[in-house]
């Protein structure tokens, strides 16, 4: 089963009076604001559309369209209509590639893969989404398949709801104003879910029950670095029909927390502190 989520994004629109530093470039922003004007929902942009969804004129997004172009991060065939051409992934993949975090969790995620016979992964939160920044794929044919890079909603996943469980009061606030809360988070309700992530803080894992995909489970524990911060968590995602929810448990749980504490360690130079 391929996952994959593509969430539409709201319009990347350039307020030029936010940015009172001297350094900054407005130009770069521009440029930026255009590239992420780019979605799944939005693969085909004109000049037109795009300075509707930045707030540019059409001009200026026609001059940064036709350089990225020329730079090679959009592609088009007629120089009316762009898409994203590969070259963007360079960036996404550079930082993935350079985080020592990344490096340090994929043995500990293999091992767990393999432990379990199920996909396991590494995210970190993005705004209201999760980010998968590394993953250990299960070669078992049946296994849930999550590509490196692939995004959910924060409120609908295991490692999501731990995240956020984790978060400083002012950036949950902020992180729940940019989502929806639905049958996915388990309620509708901001309240029930908070009292939940509270839950979760304590219990230190999270278990993601039908929610996202009836099809699927999911389990995740936090990641903490040097400074005790909450910066990641592992996850395992598996079919329902693999196992029952109370049985991930007894069984899955322990060893998601076990391979957090030695991601942890790995990073900090601290032993381990869960028996």
């Amino acid at each position: 089963m391929q996952i994959a989520h593509d969430a539409p994004a709201p319009e990347v629109v350039v307020d030029e009076q936010d940015q009172a530093a001297p350094y900054f470039v407005t130009a770069v922003e521009r440029g930026m604001a255009v590239l992420q004007a780019f979605t799944a929902a939005r693969p085909e942009l004109n000049f037109t559309e795009a300075g509707e969804l930045t707030g540019l004129s059409r001009a200026t997004t026609r001059r940064l369209m036709l350089t990225l172009r020329d730079l090679g991060f959009l592609t088009s065939e007629d120089a009316r209509t762009f898409r994203l051409a590969p070259k963007v992934l360079q960036l996404g993949y550079s930082y993935l590639s350079s985080m020592p975090l990344r490096d340090i969790a994929r043995p500990h995620l293999e091992t767990l893969s393999g432990r379990l016979g199920e996909t396991a992964g590494l995210a970190v939160l993005d705004g209201a989404e999760i980010l998968y920044v590394a993953i250990a794929m299960c070669p078992r044919l049946t296994a849930v398949r999550i590509n490196l890079g692939t995004r959910f909603p924060a409120p609908a996943t295991a490692a999501g709801r731990v995240l956020l469980a984790n978060l400083p009061p002012a950036a949950l606030d902020k992180a729940l104003a940019e989502t929806t809360l639905d049958r996915a988070a388990g309620t509708t309700s901001e309240r029930v879910f908070r009292d939940r992530l509270a839950e979760i803080r304590d219990q230190g894992w999270a278990l993601a029950d039908s929610e996202l995909d009836d099809e699927l489970r999911g389990a995740a524990a936090p990641v903490a670095d040097q400074d005790g911060r909450v910066t990641a968590a592992v996850s395992v995602s598996l079919h329902s029909g693999r196992q029952t929810a109370e049985a991930m448990q007894h069984e899955v749980i322990p060893q998601v927390r076990n391979t957090a504490d030695l991601i942890h360690a790995d990073l900090t130079g601290t032993p381990r502190t869960r028996p």
